[in-house]
């Protein structure tokens, strides 16, 4: 799961892809065929299987176009989302004309200026 977290990143995920795609050379021996449990307990543990080039190169290169655009929709996702906080924010703010209207509306239910206007006025007002 880490190097696949690594490999998201484009932390050095063509070095693993070339490990990967290793077959038989004067380099590297491995072993062609799929090894059994008890030939890689022969081995000290360590499994000496050969890789496949187009296996790998098509798996990695698939992964990172695939989590690139999941990552970019991600970044979008929140810029679009901080906007729209920000933009709803910014339409429920109390300016001059609100309070103006509000005042308006207010001194037709109190008429004598007094500050206090009847219960059943409430909901005209509101």
């Amino acid at each position: 799961m880490l190097t696949l977290l690594r490999c998201s990143t484009g932390e050095a995920f063509n070095e693993l892809m070339w490990e990967l795609a290793l077959g038989p050379s004067i380099d590297f021996q491995c072993s062609p065929h799929h090894q059994t449990y008890e030939e890689i307990q022969a081995s000290g543990g360590l499994p000496n299987g050969c890789g496949s080039w187009a296996t790998s190169t098509m798996f990695f290169i698939s992964f990172i176009v695939l989590i690139s655009f999941i990552f970019v929709n991600m970044f979008i996702a929140i810029i679009l989302e901080g906007f729209d906080n920000s933009a709803k924010d910014q339409n429920m703010q109390i300016n001059e004309e609100v309070i103006d209207r509000y005042i308006e509306a207010w001194s037709k239910y109190d008429l004598k200026g007094t500050g206090l206007i009847p219960v059943d006025k409430l909901d005209m007002l509101v």
